[in-house]
């Protein structure tokens, strides 16, 4: 799958330790020229370690800029930090209780996870609403191709 990450990694390295959080897009769904392109948008929590929460007025922006564009909202992308107070980084990258209620209540197709450590971006998991693990192969893109 083609992505445009769209700074996206960067603001995640930034922002460690708190959570970094975007929206994901798809152009030409479920065909063979499909594209996904994140957005991200600025984490109002008063616990952005442990939580994240979307700033509205970023929210409604990019909500419109997509309409403008035709893009398709299917779903969330954000930051698990890993502290080395953790067992170990593959805990980390499982999605919580509050990501699989979120996934549901939002109806997202997908969510991606983006492991993030002191070092950088380590690892990468895009999960359906319940939870399950989907193997799909990321391939970076900075413009449409």
């Amino acid at each position: 799958m083609k992505i445009n990450w769209n700074k996206f990694l960067g603001i995640v390295v930034n922002e460690f330790p708190k959570e970094a959080c975007a929206f994901l897009f798809s152009k030409d769904p479920y065909s063979p020229k499909e594209r996904w392109y994140v957005f991200p948008v600025k984490n109002v929590s008063k616990t952005p370690e442990e939580e994240w929460i979307p700033e509205r007025k970023g929210m409604l922006r990019i909500k419109e800029k997509a309409l403008k564009f035709g893009l398709v909202k299917i779903a969330n992308a954000h930051s698990h930090p890993y502290l080395e107070k953790y067992a170990d980084k593959a805990e980390i990258m499982q999605p919580s209780k509050k990501d699989i209620d979120f996934a549901k209540k939002h109806n997202d197709i997908v969510r991606i996870i983006v492991g993030v450590s002191k070092d950088g971006v380590y690892d990468f998991l895009i999960h359906d609403k319940f939870g399950k693990k989907i193997d799909i192969d990321l391939n970076e893109v900075v413009r449409d191709e």
